[in-house]
């Protein structure tokens, strides 16, 4: 069942918690301060891969 969603990705697997969590932790940071109205979308590539 896995596979069939990572084949999805462009990136042919599925994302970490980890992977997620550094995302969360980037925009709660200072590092962040700049970034304002944006859409940080954390899904491999679906978007992108799996609509062509």
């Amino acid at each position: 069942m896995f596979n069939r969603y990572s084949s999805a990705t462009a990136m042919q697997r599925l994302g970490h918690a980890d992977e997620i969590a550094k995302t969360v932790l980037f925009l709660a940071s200072d590092a962040a301060s700049f970034t304002t109205g944006t859409e940080v979308v954390i899904d491999g590539g679906y978007l992108n891969y799996a609509m062509k």
